[in-house]
Formats: structure tokens, C-alpha cells, sequence
């Protein structure tokens, strides 16, 4: 009698149903036995026992199928079957991954409504961030990532470096926080900052100028970025932002001590000789003075001059220290001969020694016949003095900036005999407590102290 089909499954179904409880799979049992599989899964299910999946290949996670998919897409050389078949995914999902590169590479050229443009260049888009995320969590260097990107490498770089939050790059996060810093207007530092306002303002009402007081609170804050801004943003907060709403908490009318648009250009008399020199200068030209005097290495080398005041009737004596441009004044009355000028810098220098325990070496001096005598002071105090040559301001740089400060507090127009020896002395306290630009933003006082204390020590 002929066998048939079910008869022949009825003899197998025992031994297919022992395979299957011992872990096999449906395909492996189907396999072996010559029977299909859906049908050792059939018997499987009304015996009531569990099918065991098994596979032969090694779990591929779909992060890496993704990453053979964009490699493969972005070699443009393979069709979308093959694609898949290497990945091991549905040809669906390769037209998917294709869809979101085409659409990846449209808005980087800028669409409208798409990502913000500014300058010439052209931002990194949401679809270009996912990819960088999804390529850094398969650990690709920030190189490959902008090959597939098709940015250069530093773009990536400064893009991951910018938005990390705890060594974590996420697009979505990423992408806010780049929209954020786009945003205008925003709002200002001085404005969102109440104490670096009230610092500012501090130092601007004690007479520094904006490129002072940025300076200065850099030196004193370092790398708090939060406590520093730049002289253009104090400028601004000045005379633009707001009509000038910074310069209404200030008690002083102006913080930029000069209106001048620029630069008084030199004396084109500037180192012509005259005919007739001025004896009192013989053998005592600036071209003679000491080398560690020119390049400001060495303290005690000085530079000095008259401000007159109104009339020609009074006068104050200023001197600054060429390195670290610590001033002294001292108030003449309507006397500003040649022994009274003697008179009151014996005077300035004694405080000096007293006050400081420091002492003077040289003076630079212009060629005015009120230091005619100056032989009588260098002898006395045993310090050298030279003159600058005619037309050469310049040569008494430091002096002549210094005079400009001070005119701050007496401005033209002064008469010094109406002005008392305490406010001469607030004035040039004052001077040498304000953060200077070419000093890091360190006071005269500070520099000369440190000088002075290093000398003492060593």
C-alpha cells in the first residue's frame, strides 16, 4: 500500500517535536527532517511547545547597519539593493536613509525658513547635527564625521567642542543652543550683569577712561569672563546703547577726557636745531642719557614739566616715573622762577624718599628757562638731569600723557593759586590709584610698590 504524505509526517511529527523541545529551531528541525518548517512550527504550536530562535549570523545593532548604509549612499557607487543586502535591511529603509541625506544636503546650502544666515557662511542645519551625534555615539573620529558631512574638519570640531554639555553631544540641544546664540537683540552685558556694572561705573567715576577700566578689570578677574568686558562695549554703553544711559550714573560729566577726533600731528619743527642753543642745557642733551633710562627697565629715571595756569600767573610741577608713570605734583603760587622751581622739586623729591623710600637718578626736562638752574638741584640731590630736544614732546612721552590726566582735574583755565594743596594731593592720589592700559591694568602705585619690594628682597 502506497504511503502517503500525512502518514509519512505522522511517523516524523515525534521525532520533529523531541528536537524541538531539546532547543532546536523550526528551520533546523525542518532542515534535517526534509519537512518545511512552517509545518514543524504548526505541530510545535498545538503540542504547546516553545519555538527557540536561533540565528548563525551575530547580532548586527542597527547603529552600525546605519553606518554601512551612509557609507555606501555616500560612495554613490552601489545600488539600492545592494545596499541592502549589505546592511541587511529592507530596501525601505536604504530609500528612507537616502531621502533624509537628500534633504540633509538641501538645507545646507540655506533655504529659506531653514537655518540663520550670517556673514557669508553657511550654518550647520538640525539633519547635519543628527548625523554628527549618531556617528559620534558609533565612535567615528571628528575627520570621518566631516567627510560624511562634507564640512571640514575644524567646523566639526568647534561644533562638538561649543555644544557638549559634560563631554555629550546632543543635536537637538545643540541646535537650540546655536538658534539661541543667533538670537537678537540680546541683551547687553552691562545690562545683564549688575556688579560688573557697578565696577564699571565705579572705575569710570574714579577717572579711568573705558580702555583703563577693561584693563583693569582684567587684571583683577582674570579668566572670570563674567566680570570682564571690552573698552568698545563700555564706549557703547556710553554714548550709543540707550542715548547714552551708562553715562547718567556717572558723577563725573564726561569719562573720555578729550573730544579730539585724532592725533595732533608732531611739530614739523621737531629736531631742527635753533641757531643758538641755551646754556643751560650744554652737556646735558637727552642723546646723553643712560640706556636702561631709554628702554624703561630700571626704575627711578623720571620725567618732569610746568602746567600754567591762567594768565601765566601760577603753575603746578608734575613728575612721572618713566616705568611705572607714578606722578608727583606740587603747587607754585604766582612764583615759578628758576629757584622756586628748585624749591618745590627738593621739596617733591624729599616726599618721595620719605613716602616710598625710593629715590630719583635721572629727570628729563624740556629746554624752559624755568629749570635754568638745574645745577644747583643736581648737585644738591645728586641726580642727573637732561633735556629734551626742542619741538620733541615726545621724548617726555610719559610726562606729557600724564598732563593730559591731569588736566582732568584742572582743567585750562585754572588758576592754581585759587586751588589748595589737599586737593592737589586727592588729585595725585587719585592719578596713581587708576588702572593704566600700559600696565596691564595694574595702577602706578601697584607697579612702583612691586618694584621697590622686588629691590628690597633680592
Amino acid at each position: 500500500m502506497k504511503q502517503t504524505r500525512r502518514s509519512k509526517y505522522s511517523a516524523i511529527k515525534p521525532i520533529a517535536l523531541q528536537h524541538i523541545a531539546n532547543g532546536a529551531s523550526a528551520s533546523a528541525v525542518g532542515r534535517d527532517l526534509a519537512i518545511p518548517a512552517p509545518t514543524v512550527r504548526r505541530w510545535a504550536r498545538q503540542a504547546g511547545i516553545a519555538i527557540q530562535h536561533q540565528s548563525h549570523c551575530p547580532k548586527v545593532s542597527m547603529m552600525d547597519k546605519h553606518r554601512v548604509i551612509y557609507e555606501m549612499l555616500m560612495a554613490g557607487t552601489y545600488s539600492v539593493a545592494q545596499i541592502a543586502a549589505q546592511a541587511g535591511v529592507c530596501t525601505s529603509t536604504v530609500y528612507n536613509r537616502r531621502a533624509r541625506l537628500t534633504t540633509m544636503n538641501t538645507r545646507s546650502r540655506i533655504t529659506p525658513g531653514d537655518v540663520s544666515r550670517v556673514g557669508t557662511g553657511r550654518r550647520l542645519g538640525l539633519a547635519e547635527r543628527l548625523v554628527i551625534a549618531e556617528h559620534l555615539r558609533a565612535g567615528h573620529s571628528h575627520r570621518r564625521i566631516a567627510q560624511i558631512v562634507c564640512r571640514s574638519q575644524s567646523t566639526v570640531s568647534r561644533e562638538i567642542a561649543r555644544n557638549s554639555v559634560d563631554g555629550i553631544y546632543d543635536a537637538y540641544h545643540a541646535d537650540q543652543a546655536s538658534r539661541g546664540r543667533l538670537a537678537r537683540p540680546k541683551l547687553r552685558k552691562l545690562d545683564d550683569n549688575r556688579f560688573l556694572r557697578a565696577q564699571v561705573v565705579d572705575l569710570l567715576n574714579r577717572g579711568a577712561s573705558p580702555r583703563q577700566a577693561s584693563d583693569r578689570l582684567a587684571a583683577l578677574w582674570g579668566d572670570n569672563t563674567s566680570m570682564t568686558i571690552s573698552h568698545e562695549s563700555i564706549y557703547q554703553a556710553l554714548y550709543v546703547q540707550g542715548v547714552g544711559s551708562l553715562r547718567k550714573e556717572l558723577v563725573f560729566e564726561k569719562s573720555c577726557r578729550t573730544t579730539r577726533p585724532g592725533r595732533k600731528p608732531r611739530s614739523l619743527l621737531a629736531g631742527v636745531p635753533k641757531p643758538r642753543g641755551k646754556r643751560w642745557t650744554h652737556d646735558a642733551n637727552i642723546s646723553l642719557r643712560p640706556a636702561e633710562a631709554n628702554d624703561r627697565a630700571v626704575p627711578g629715571h623720571w620725567e618732569g614739566d610746568l602746567i600754567i595756569g591762567a594768565d601765566g600767573t601760577s603753575a603746578l610741577a608734575t613728575l612721572v616715573e618713566r616705568r611705572s608713570r607714578f606722578v608727583l605734583l606740587g603747587r607754585l603760587g604766582t612764583d615759578h622762577t628758576a629757584t622756586s622751581v628748585n624749591e618745590i622739586m627738593v621739596r617733591m623729591i624729599r616726599r618721595l624718599k620719605e613716602s616710598m623710600d625710593t629715590t630719583m637718578s635721572t629727570l628729563t626736562w624740556d629746554q624752559g628757562v624755568e629749570f635754568a638752574k638745574h645745577t644747583e638741584f643736581s648737585v644738591a640731590e645728586n641726580i642727573q638731569v637732561f633735556f629734551a630736544d626742542p619741538h620733541s614732546p615726545w621724548q617726555r612721552g610719559s610726562n606729557e600723557r600724564m598732563n593730559r590726566d591731569i588736566r582732568f582735574y584742572f582743567p585750562k583755565g585754572t588758576n592754581f593759586t585759587d586751588v589748595t594743596d589737599q586737593e592737589v594731593a586727592e588729585a595725585e592720589a587719585l592719578l596713581n590709584n587708576r588702572p593704566r592700559v600700559v600696565l596691564d591694568g595694574l595702577t602706578p602705585r601697584e607697579v612702583i610698590s612691586g618694584v621697590i619690594h622686588d629691590a628690597m628682597t633680592a
